[in-house]
């Protein structure tokens, strides 16, 4: 894949952000993480349906990578359910450290947008800005089951 298409898909994400809203600042299941290093906050909302599948929304502020990263990560995760979620919050931040050349598009569960955001994983520096929403996930996740 070449670049133009990592940057195009990064791009439409950061300015048509999917499942992006507004949240009261008294809502108590909104999680967030704030990178200190240059000022990127997520904030995420998970909510479980009666079928256990999960709907997740966003507030996310930042650069394009972490924007974008949120946008596609709330895309791919709503709808599955809470052990997929995490399987595969797990399996994306696993590949982004990884340094091999292996990729999502050798994986049948991966497609082009997640694979656009392991670009990243050449620019250490937004690394970070890449990884802060799947944390933030994972935060989400596991107080959902404190709230069990």
């Amino acid at each position: 894949m070449s670049r133009e298409i990592y940057q195009d898909i990064v791009l439409d994400h950061f300015r048509n952000s999917r499942l992006r809203i507004s949240f009261d600042g008294n809502d108590e299941s909104v999680h967030s993480l704030r990178n200190p290093g240059c000022g990127d906050l997520i904030k995420l909302k998970v909510s479980p349906a009666e079928d256990g599948s999960l709907k997740w929304e966003h507030d996310a502020q930042g650069c394009a990578a972490s924007v974008a990263s949120t946008s596609i990560m709330c895309d791919h995760l709503t709808g599955r359910k809470k052990v997929d979620a995490d399987e595969l919050i797990l399996h994306f931040l696993e590949e982004l450290e990884s340094v091999s050349e292996r990729t999502f598009e050798q994986d049948d569960s991966m497609d082009i947008e997640l694979e656009a955001l392991l670009y990243f994983r050449n620019v250490p520096a937004r690394k970070i800005c890449v990884s802060l929403a799947w944390n933030c996930a994972q935060k989400a996740l596991a107080a959902l089951d404190g709230a069990a």
